[in-house]
């Protein structure tokens, strides 16, 4: 069905499914479609006049002759063949557009770039377009490209009326030639006529005229033609279906093309009977089949010659439609449908019919026998058995046949039998070594399994056999830039780009490539070379937002390459052609900025805010322009001035915008910050905005702010309880403004520490409304702060039933579960909002990362290594995921020239496992495999002591028969859950039911024989992508002595000391160390000698050693941090390391330890400098490295009157008290007790936090 208008939108489309309406003009148009069907029917009649030249009467050497002398009047000099034609393109886009125009020139033509009365000729792609129309309706002639093509290719004037679209003025100016004159004169008379009878010449009006013109309309749609016609449209729709993105299933699409062409008919039909025009529809469809177009020429014929009336036109059509119908009854389902035959090629199937096979000789198929191994191939499609069936039939009669193995393989590796594919595809590798397809195959085999290498490998020896096969080349370019082989994508882009230099994608592809090889000039140069090719109105409608992208792209790597000025000067030049103009408006922003055109750019930026004054990257670039911009946000009193002049002036201008309300509080100081944050809290104190304090969160940090919005939420609460209106304001307060206000300085009070009344506060607000959600999830962290996290749990999960149907309220009530360790219940809450089923694999396939890493440390505080272990290392295997996802969009990117974000994309993952998920994922897996290192499994480590007492010999032999046994298993296990898939697989090859989890208890992982070296792996991707973060060099430090790599360790600690020399675990590291390497034996061997000396030049440089022991550099650290707690932890911890016999001593420097206040302007009660965190680590040394239990309990009776919520603690009014509301003492959905003391006293071990590492000891 015919290619509509392109600047049509799709309204008043047919409402048929998506992919029979999809306009998608990037995807090449199926042979038959359009003018394709005319060039088809064209090799037919030349068959028909071969076979009758044969017969050698007169009248054909008459005829011969004729055509013998056009063809020498045709053949004169080249470049003069289309002297006088003027002609315009239409339709087309480069680089065809480019090859067409160059053609018609060499042979004399003139080109217009659009249709004005001096041009003769159209040439056009396809019909009903708006310039068909234009021309049609000015009388000009219009001529398909094949017309071009030909007089080209065969050096001569080819005649010039089979190609005709519609015939109107002479299609060459009259100053031509004689010879061509007097051919255009023996031309027979033209096919078409214009519609409406304009002002050309019309064809004659004798009766003998009309009955052969008559004559003609009628045997135009013979039973026979219409038959044929009926095949083609069927397979070319099917054809068209399979190319768009959005397809129907291999099973319907037969159906729903036949419907489609069906109803297309059935609509000429309707209009006809209506007595409308046929062309209509023709536009309102998105592919047409050929006998609606018949049609159409049948209807603008007889509105001409009147030889045709409207009712012969509807019984002829009604006749079109039953033989259609008759003919779609009577074909077979696909599998035994004829197909078309397809010609031999040098990728048929090889093989010999016995022994004695040479993998060199060629098979010698019957047509079927072709057909079945293009069959083969329909994995393509999911039509695996289907595929399977044919590869099958192949190998009865060629059971060596390499390619056919190879593509059974392949089919059966899409339906998960993967054992059987690569066994299948190394058969058939064997077989012809010398098949590019097998190698081929291979390497899809690997890529599936993302074994990105090894396909490559295979891509290469498939290259090496068919060095120009570009679908091989364009594999392999997509796994070149998957894995950053950028020197080899470079190339490979280079050779797609030779191969196929008319291909867009080709050349977008070589720009890409050499800017992801840090070339941007090269690929700005590239481009422009494309550009080059293109006509000056390029592009067409369609195309405009596509090549507008790759026009920023171009800009952007001007950019980044430094030429700013001529970016801008580009950027100015193209913007025209541009469809994204807010792009613009931003890149020209930033480049005047750059350029320093400071003024230009801040009128920009003020055009910018007009269109969105909530963005504060404009008011950024508007900082920058005025000079006012800070990086560190500290403004001097002049800045602040003038920054709160222009937010002045833009207020009234935006008054509207949060933003331009917002920022000011960031940098105003004293009473005009207090000013400005009073306006900015009230309006949302009224309107009950509950994120309030989230967005005045960041300005805790700012010295003083703090205790100015304090004081000022204290007096809007006690205006709001006295009065019920804000302080100098007469309208009065809704009664929830109070709640409102209450909940704001409940918050505050949560975030300064002071717990009690931060509940104080928060139980008010709930008397004073107990129906809102947000204060008992408020109420729920202020708990968790204050270290009662089985109260918490018990607030959410009250929240969470006053709306079932909140997701965020029930995923906020699940991390509270898990940080109280109820995981069963959390489980069981957390799988209300998943789809029916399996749903805890729906939360893995979700990739709930926070799910999982908070219940992965909760299983690490109940010591269940092995389920902790298995959600961490789904954390893990989500950013794998989310690697192998950018796979698609190589090629993606690329046609929909998306390429801006496809390079952020990329940049983006190559950053990808320095996100927080990630680290804490790894973090909490590396300290899983320390600690099942220091305490192994009890079967390991009695097996373990079996084997100790057999001889080296024996033991030898028993690790290879455990290995063999083991693999064994595997094995079995594998062929069992392949066969189970296969049991389950569904026609079309998809599996219905998910295979089982074989070790859902993470039981297998903790039979790994290295912990340490499994630990290693995370760590090389923490050092690569978190080298800033003092947990990545402390779990570095902790491996790597156990490991005993003593410069490994070394190394860690220089680490430390670069990243904070003041830290206390940088200086626990750092003395650990050097006492382990003072106690180790003298050094014997050459590498002991090499790093004994590495570590003795290397002591003296690092400042807290120099020239001093390491007693006393312990000392000097205490004295230089004696007022932080854990810094005297630290220095205490050291001294009973390095002199046992003080462990008094040591205990004494804790005990000795003062809570001072922070100094803080308010009066509201003193806060002290200690956390929670920090007593409970110091409680944990008490008990573990400085084992003295007295001393432990007397630190957690002095921390419990700090924290009198902490169950940890024993606070007096936490849940753990017996008459606590919170009482959860008997857990029975965890079989857990949570009271002081017990599952509860590791809950604050959180991941990401430094003390997690006071448990692993030297």
């Amino acid at each position: 069905m015919s290619g509509s208008n392109p600047n049509q939108d799709d309204v008043g489309k047919r409402s048929l499914p998506s992919w029979m309406n999809k306009d998608d003009t990037s995807v090449k148009k199926p042979a038959g479609v359009g003018g394709s069907e005319e060039s088809s029917e064209r090799e037919r009649s030349k068959q028909v006049k071969g076979h009758n030249s044969k017969r050698g009467s007169g009248a054909n050497d008459m005829e011969t002759n004729k055509k013998s002398s056009a063809t020498s009047s045709g053949t004169g000099k080249f470049s003069k063949l289309l002297e006088g034609v003027v002609f315009v393109l239409s339709g087309f886009v480069n680089p065809e557009r480019g090859i067409l125009r160059s053609q018609a020139l060499e042979m004399g033509a003139e080109f217009r770039p659009d249709w004005n009365s001096g041009c003769t000729l159209l040439v056009c792609a396809f019909s009903n377009t708006p310039k068909f129309r234009q021309v049609q309706a000015d009388c000009g002639t219009i001529v398909s490209k094949e017309w071009i093509s030909e007089c080209h290719s065969q050096k001569k004037l080819v005649d010039i009326e089979s190609y005709l679209m519609h015939a109107g003025k002479p299609w060459r100016r009259s100053s031509v030639a004689p010879e061509t004159s007097a051919e255009l004169k023996e031309s027979p008379p033209r096919r078409f006529q214009k519609k409406d009878g304009g002002s050309h010449s019309k064809a004659t009006t004798s009766a003998v005229s009309k009955n052969r013109d008559s004559n003609r309309a009628k045997t135009h749609l013979s039973p026979s033609k219409v038959k044929n016609w009926a095949i083609d449209d069927l397979d070319n729709t099917i054809s068209w279906l399979e190319s768009q993105e959005e397809k129907p299933e291999p099973s319907e699409i037969k159906k729903i093309a036949v419907e489609g062409v069906l109803t297309c008919l059935q609509d000429a039909i309707d209009a006809l009977e209506q007595k409308q025009e046929v062309g209509k529809i023709i536009e309102e469809w998105k592919f047409v089949p050929r006998v609606v177009k018949e049609l159409a020429k049948l209807e603008g014929m007889g509105d001409n010659d009147s030889s045709i009336s409207n009712e012969d036109l509807y019984k002829q059509a009604m006749e079109c439609k039953r033989a259609y119908e008759k003919e779609f009854g009577s074909l077979e389902d696909d599998d035994s449908t004829e197909k078309k035959k397809k010609p031999k090629t040098n990728e048929q199937k090889r093989g010999e019919r016995g022994t004695g096979y040479e993998s060199d000789e060629t098979i010698e198929m019957t047509p079927e026998e072709i057909d079945l191994a293009y069959n083969a191939k329909s994995y393509e499609t999911k039509q695996y058995k289907k595929g399977l069936k044919a590869a099958d039939s192949i190998l009865k009669k060629f059971p060596d046949h390499g390619e056919t193995l190879s593509m059974k393989g392949l089919t059966l590796n899409c339906m998960d039998r993967k054992s059987e594919a690569y066994e299948l595809v190394r058969q058939g590798l064997k077989n012809d070594l010398k098949s590019h397809v097998c190698w081929h195959v291979y390497g899809l085999l690997y890529r599936s399994d993302r074994e990105y290498r090894e396909a490559i490998k295979c891509y290469r020896n498939a290259l090496r056999i068919d060095p120009d096969n570009i679908e091989i080349l364009r594999d392999l370019s997509l796994l070149q830039a998957q894995m950053r082989d950028l020197a080899g994508f470079v190339q490979t882009r280079q050779q797609l780009l030779s191969l196929k230099s008319n291909h867009r994608m080709n050349w977008i592809g070589f720009a890409v490539a050499h800017h992801l090889n840090s070339n941007a000039l090269k690929a700005v140069e590239i481009l422009e070379a494309y550009e080059g090719t293109l006509e000056d109105d390029f592009p067409p409608e369609n195309e405009r937002c596509e090549h507008g992208e790759m026009l920023l792209y171009k800009i952007s790597l001007l950019e980044e390459s430094g030429s700013i000025e001529r970016a801008l000067e580009e950027l100015r030049k193209k913007e025209p052609k541009i469809v994204d103009k807010l792009g613009v408006k931003e890149q020209e922003a930033s480049l005047l900025v750059k350029l320093g055109r400071f003024e230009e750019g801040a009128t920009l930026f003020r055009v910018l805010l007009s269109m969105n004054p909530d963005n504060y990257g404009y008011y950024e670039g508007l900082h920058k322009c005025v000079g006012l911009y800070s990086e560190n946000g500290q403004y001097s009193p002049d800045q602040i001035e003038q920054l709160d002049s222009l937010y002045n002036s833009l207020r009234q201008q935006y008054n509207w915008s949060s933003a331009v309300k917002r920022i000011p509080l960031d940098f105003l100081q004293g009473d005009r910050f207090r000013e400005e944050a009073d306006n900015y809290i009230k309006p949302l104190l009224t309107k009950g905005v509950p994120s309030l304090f989230t967005d005045l969160s960041p300005l805790y940090d700012h010295p003083g702010k703090a205790d100015i919005l304090e004081e000022l939420i204290i007096e809007l609460e006690h205006a709001v309880r006295t009065t019920g209106q804000f302080p100098g304001r007469s309208e009065k307060e809704p009664p929830s403004t109070l709640m409102w206000t209450l909940f704001l300085l409940a918050q505050h009070y949560d975030r300064r520490g002071q717990y009690e009344i931060a509940l104080s506060k928060i139980d008010e607000a709930i008397e004073h409304t107990p129906t809102a959600i947000d204060l008992y999830s408020g109420k729920s962290r202020i708990l968790k702060h204050a270290g009662d996290l089985a109260a918490a749990a018990a607030l959410a999960d009250e929240a969470r039933c006053m709306d079932l149907a909140d997701r965020y309220i029930n995923s906020e009530c699940v991390k509270r579960m898990l940080q109280a360790d109820q995981v069963t219940l959390a489980e069981r809450t957390a799988v209300l909002f998943t789809k029916d089923g399996d749903q805890h694999t729906n939360l893995h396939d979700m990739q709930c990362m926070w799910y999982e890493l908070e219940s992965g440390e909760s299983y690490f505080r109940q010591s269940d290594l092995g389920r902790a272990l298995k959600k961490f290392l789904a954390v893990e295997k989500h950013y794998a995921d989310i690697t192998e996802d950018q796979f698609d969009f190589h090629s993606y990117c690329l046609r929909k020239m998306t390429l801006r974000t496809y390079v952020e994309m990329l940049k983006f993952q190559d950053r990808l496992h320095s996100h927080p998920y990630f680290h804490k994922a790894a973090v909490g897996a590396i300290r899983c495999y320390i600690k099942l290192y220091d305490s192994p499994p009890k079967s390991t480590t009695e097996e373990d002591d079996e084997m100790s007492k057999l001889a080296p010999s024996q033991k030898k032999k028993m690790r290879q028969k455990l290995r063999k046994a083991e693999a064994r298993a595997k094995k079995e296990a594998e062929v069992k859950n392949e066969e189970s898939n296969a049991n389950n697989v569904s026609k079309t090859g998809k599996r219905n039911v998910k295979p089982v989890d074989p070790d859902p208890h993470g039981e297998k992982l903790l039979q790994v024989e290295d912990p340490l070296s499994e630990a290693t792996k995370y760590l090389k991707l923490l050092q690569k992508n978190s080298p800033n973060s003092l947990e990545t060099h402390l779990l570095s430090f902790e491996v790597n002595v156990r490991k005993q790599k003593i410069l490994l360790a070394f190394q860690a600690v220089k680490q430390l000391l670069r990243l904070n020399a003041e830290h206390p675990d940088t200086h626990r590291c750092l003395i650990k160390f050097f006492h382990k390497v003072d106690s180790m034996p003298t050094p014997v061997t050459d590498a002991e000698k090499l790093i004994s000396s590495v570590l003795e030049a290397e002591r003296p440089t690092i400042s807290g050693l120099h020239e001093k022991s390491l007693i006393e550099a312990n000392k000097i650290f205490l004295e230089k941090h004696k007022d932080s707690l854990m810094h005297r932890a630290a220095a205490a911890e050291l001294l009973y390391t390095l002199q046992p016999d003080k462990k008094a001593e040591a205990v004494k420097l804790i005990e000795e330890a003062t809570n001072n206040p922070v100094p803080r302007n308010g009066a509201l009660g003193p806060i002290g400098e200690w956390t929670l965190e920090d007593c409970v680590r110091v409680h944990k040394l008490l008990e573990t490295v400085l084992p003295d239990h007295d001393a432990a309990s007397r630190w957690k009776e002095q921390c419990a009157k700090y924290f009198p919520y902490s169950t940890y603690l024993g606070g007096r009014l936490s849940s753990a008290m017996p008459n606590s509301v919170y009482n959860q003492s008997n857990n029975s959905e965890n079989g857990n007790h949570l009271v002081a003391g017990k599952t509860a006293d590791s809950s604050l071990a959180l991941n990401g936090k430094l003390e997690a590492f006071k448990d692993l000891t030297i």
